[in-house]
């Protein structure tokens, strides 16, 4: 499922890609795809450490981030496209994809939530910083709806597959 994410990043106009990672085993299997892998010892702690690892690392003259989970089989370049797309319209706000009726992933945040971003604590992710920041957000509707679809356990992962 990592793989099937990190080469969706790889086809997209993200310039540059960041995994942060708990175990090796995961770096070997995406490290084709990837300019930087960086390995998070406290990831048992939450989202949020993967979060400040990920921005301790990113290049110095980045405009923005988008935050990936793993666990979206059908995320795919067209998708993340979008989503940058919808920032080069408006690169002082925050870009939530919306599935349906339902918020997602990958979020996109320009450099000026970086700090924020960096002051969420356990495992809480970026949506902490979106909800402090609603007057900032934009919500693009993704007419691809599998794209949002996740598997937090292999079974749902097995279910997501096709046969």
């Amino acid at each position: 499922m990592i793989v099937r994410v990190a080469q969706a990043v790889s086809k997209s106009q993200v310039e540059e890609h960041i995994l942060v990672y708990r175990k090796s085993e995961i770096e070997q299997l995406v490290r084709k795809s990837i300019t930087k892998a960086v390995h998070n010892p406290s990831a048992a702690t939450g989202q949020s450490e993967s979060i400040k690892a990920g921005l301790h690392h990113i290049s110095k003259n980045s405009k923005c981030c988008l935050f990936f989970m793993g666990d979206q089989p059908y995320i795919n370049a067209l998708v993340i496209n979008e989503i940058i797309a919808a920032w080069e319209v408006q690169p002082d706000r925050i870009i939530v994809p919306l599935y349906g009726d339902n918020p997602g992933s990958p979020v996109l945040f320009p450099k000026h939530y970086y700090q924020a971003l960096m002051e969420i604590h356990g495992d809480h992710g970026g949506r902490e910083v979106v909800k402090k920041h609603l007057d900032q957000v934009v919500f693009i509707e993704i007419k691809d709806q599998k794209a949002g679809l996740d598997a937090d356990t292999y079974s749902a992962y097995i279910n997501l597959m096709p046969e």
